[in-house]
């Protein structure tokens, strides 16, 4: 066994040195696909690097990868020299450049851990296509009558479940770009040459006629949530927690249409709005910086609430959402918030004849506007002079508003 995969391991080799591999394929999930696992052939996986860069899938690569050896060799065997090839100390890779391979046949082999949502870099800097190897001999110049039925049933099934259009199909061949100083090696896309495109086009031209995307169906459970349990004071800043699990199937990402939100639960602005911290004043985002919510994983997230200028016990219910709309049920919760005012002195801006009331720099009519307050709205004031102005906190800052046109709570 051994013996065999020295052998393999160097024909791949010699294979890859001479600048023929294509990648590039993605899918969302792998569940009804006849796909053999890397367990299923007892490969040994300690080597496997999993990282965590995860991204939805927006284009699909395929490319053949040519191989020189034994016609007698199954793909199994093919499939365990690749293997243990892109795991080696040699680069980087530390597993397999692609989402799926598929051999001759049309056996479909497990690709990189993670999924289609497991982001493999080419050369050109492209990490958000989904990459599948075909498994070609060195003399091929077309894909193999017998796999083309099953490579489109898989690139249809593909790009429906990732919404990703027929178009945004691609095939290509590889090349191994190494950097021996630096142990390191990519895979930039080159021309391939003989019939290939031309049988590709037919399988587009198939896979066009039934694209009908899937859109993905999110689960969220809401696993912990606390209120503050002593009295938090008026006009602060208050930081709150809660905990998540995603319990579907997809990942979720803070960096598209799947980033979460929790939102004011009958729609309407919160009274809670913080300025820099909340999308609108009735949602804010969950997750922050980029991250992702994988399946079975679980983040405890902080928000940002700004504790309205009044005294007394407050509540809103607030639920989670996804950018599509989709709302999770089981995940309403309810922020209670004991205000405490002492000492705070607040007012009120009352209606003007022009809608709005300006905020001056220095006490005076004449004086610079820095901003306009509208009715309705609360500040805290800080003191009051002779002719009637009020000194309020304004975005940071310190203004003036008339007080003709304010009530003191």
């Amino acid at each position: 066994m051994l013996k065999l995969q020295k052998f393999i391991l160097s024909t791949i080799l010699l294979c890859l040195f001479a600048g023929v591999i294509p990648v590039n394929a993605q899918t969302n999930t792998t569940s009804e696909l006849n796909v053999i696992k890397k367990s299923d052939l007892n490969l040994d996986i300690a080597s496997v690097v999993d990282s965590s860069n995860f991204a939805s899938p927006t284009s699909i690569l395929l490319t053949p990868i040519f191989l020189t050896g034994s016609p007698q060799l199954q793909s199994r065997d093919w499939y365990r020299g690749l293997f243990y090839y892109f795991v080696s100390e040699r680069y980087n890779f530390k597993d397999i450049p692609a989402h799926f391979v598929i051999s001759k046949k049309g056996e479909i082999y497990e690709g990189i851990k993670g999924g289609v949502e497991k982001q493999i870099t080419l050369a050109d800097g492209n990490n958000k296509s989904l990459v599948i190897m075909y498994l070609a001999d060195s003399q091929d110049t077309d894909f193999d009558l017998d796999v083309r039925s099953t490579l489109q049933s898989l690139l249809l099934k593909l790009a429906n479940e990732n919404s990703i259009n027929p178009d945004n199909i691609n095939l290509s061949a590889l090349s191994l770009q190494i950097a021996p100083a630096e142990k390191t090696a990519n895979l930039a896309q080159k021309q391939l040459f003989g019939s290939w495109q031309l049988t590709f086009k037919k399988l587009i031209e198939g896979i066009k006629t039934n694209y009908k995307p899937i859109p993905k169906q999110y689960q969220v459970a809401l696993s912990g949530y606390e209120n503050p349990t002593a009295s938090v004071k008026a006009g602060t800043e208050v930081t709150l927690g809660l905990k998540l699990k995603n319990t579907g199937e997809h990942s979720i990402f803070a960096s598209d249409d799947s980033e979460l939100f929790l939102a004011t639960a009958d729609g309407r602005d919160s009274q809670l709005f913080l300025n820099n911290e909340w999308v609108s004043k009735s949602q804010f985002p969950v997750l922050k910086n980029d991250a992702v919510l994988s399946p079975g994983a679980e983040v405890t997230s902080e928000f940002k609430v700004k504790v309205p200028l009044t005294t007394g016990q407050i509540n809103e219910s607030f639920i989670l959402k996804n950018g599509f709309g989709q709302q999770f049920r089981d995940t309403r919760l309810q922020v209670t918030l004991n205000i405490d005012r002492e000492g705070i002195q607040i007012l009120e801006i009352a209606s003007t004849e022009t809608g709005t009331l300006n905020v001056r720099q220095n006490p005076s009519a004449n004086a610079q506007v820095v901003g306009k307050a509208s009715p309705n709205e609360r500040y805290v004031w800080l003191e009051r002079n002779d002719t009637g102005w009020y000194k309020i906190r304004y975005g940071g800052n310190e203004g003036w508003v008339l007080g003709k046109y304010v009530k003191v709570i």
